[in-house]
């Protein structure tokens, strides 16, 4: 199987993710149900489980996986060729983001159904890098749009009591 990086619980199953592969495994009889080649996660931090279904990504793309099977979601943000000298596509960002050793972050934010797929590092000219910044591709989940929201550089994620979506970058909330 691999190192395994992630385990999530979705639809009665057990997801176990390495950063190459991910296998749904039947918690009762603790088999191998499925195996899918080449979708994987780079941490523990980039799945997240929603009521809309489980997102995750890796260095390829972003995925939604509906129950069934996970689907490529990041088809119009990965390649940015509408204005390639400012901005650049989520490839991009995380291949210089895992440069600097930093993986993506993937949290859900019930109150906008919406999810954030958090970049550290982001390029604002093409030969810049910035690692005290980050890029969200914030996925709507009703529209299947995805924006780009400018943050601090966030380092952890969690969900707070009201289902607030909480960001930490190190100094403040």
């Amino acid at each position: 199987m691999g190192d395994v990086t992630a385990m999530a619980t979705f639809n009665g199953k057990l997801y176990v993710f390495t950063r190459e592969n991910l296998y749904r495994v039947n918690p009762d009889a603790m088999y191998i149900e499925n195996v899918m080649k080449g979708v994987g996660v780079l941490n523990q931090n980039s799945v997240v489980v929603t009521d809309f279904g489980m997102f995750f990504c890796d260095a390829n793309n972003m995925y939604h996986h509906d129950g069934t099977v996970p689907k490529p979601i990041g088809g119009t943000v990965l390649y940015n060729q509408n204005n390639p000298e400012w901005s650049i596509g989520y490839k991009r960002a995380v291949d210089k983001a895992l440069i600097e050793g930093f993986s993506p972050l993937v949290e859900n934010d019930g109150a906008n159904n919406a999810v954030y797929f958090i970049i550290r590092g982001y390029s604002e000219g093409v030969s810049s890098y910035n690692k005290n910044s980050a890029r969200a591709y914030v996925y709507d989940i009703n529209t299947g749009r995805f924006d780009y929201v400018s943050m601090p550089p966030v380092s952890v994620t969690t969900i707070g009591r009201d289902s607030d979506t909480l960001l930490f970058d190190n100094y403040q909330i």
